[in-house]
C-alpha cells in the first residue's frame, strides 16, 4: 500500500521494501516582448525544490517596463528576479518601453555592495542629476566608483546626458 507511515504486524519474519518516485520537475514559462530579453528564455526545466533565477534586459534605447511573475507585477533586484523552492510550474513575462528623444538610462553595479540612486528611475531627462550612494555589505567598506563615474566621494552626483554604467 502507499500508507505513510505503515503499521507492520511482527507474526513471523517480514523483509518491507520502501519505493520511492521522483517527482517531476516544474516548468517556468519566460517570455520578452519586443525591446529587450529575458534569460533563460521559453520552457524552462526547474527540479523539485530548486531556485531559478531570470535576468531581464532592455535593448539599447528601451526601459524595461513591467514584468508579471504568475501575472503578478514583480520588482527585479538588479535585473534579475529568482524563483525560491520551485514546486509548481510558473511563468514570468516582461514587457518593454522606448526611451522618449533625450532620455537616458543609467545601470549601476556593485559587488559586496548594493547602490542606491535618487531619484530612482527607469530613464532620465537629458541634464537631469541623479546622487548615487554605496552602501556595503558588512565587513566591506566602499573604495571608489568606475565606469561613467570616477572619484571617491560616496555620495556623488551624475549628469544625465548619455545612457551611463556606474560600478
Amino acid at each position: 500500500g502507499a500508507a505513510n507511515p505503515a503499521a507492520v504486524t511482527m507474526d513471523s519474519n517480514k523483509t518491507v521494501t520502501a519505493d520511492f518516485t521522483i517527482i517531476p520537475p516544474s516548468v517556468i514559462t519566460a517570455s520578452a516582448g519586443t525591446g529587450g530579453a529575458i534569460s533563460p528564455s521559453g520552457q524552462v526545466s526547474v527540479p523539485y525544490g530548486a531556485n531559478r533565477t531570470f535576468t531581464v534586459t532592455p535593448d539599447p534605447g528601451y526601459v524595461i517596463d513591467q514584468v508579471l511573475a504568475d501575472g503578478a507585477a514583480i520588482t527585479l533586484t538588479a535585473g534579475t528576479y529568482t524563483f525560491t523552492d520551485v514546486t509548481a510550474n510558473h511563468t514570468i513575462a516582461a514587457s518593454f518601453a522606448l526611451l522618449p528623444p533625450n532620455t537616458y538610462t543609467l545601470a549601476v553595479n556593485a559587488a559586496n555592495g548594493s547602490v542606491t540612486k535618487n531619484p530612482d528611475n527607469a530613464a532620465y531627462s537629458s541634464g537631469e542629476q541623479v546622487t548615487l550612494t554605496a552602501v556595503p555589505n558588512t565587513g566591506y567598506t566602499f573604495d571608489h566608483w568606475s565606469g561613467d563615474l570616477s572619484g571617491a566621494a560616496n555620495p556623488a552626483a551624475v549628469t544625465m546626458d548619455s545612457n551611463k554604467t556606474v560600478t
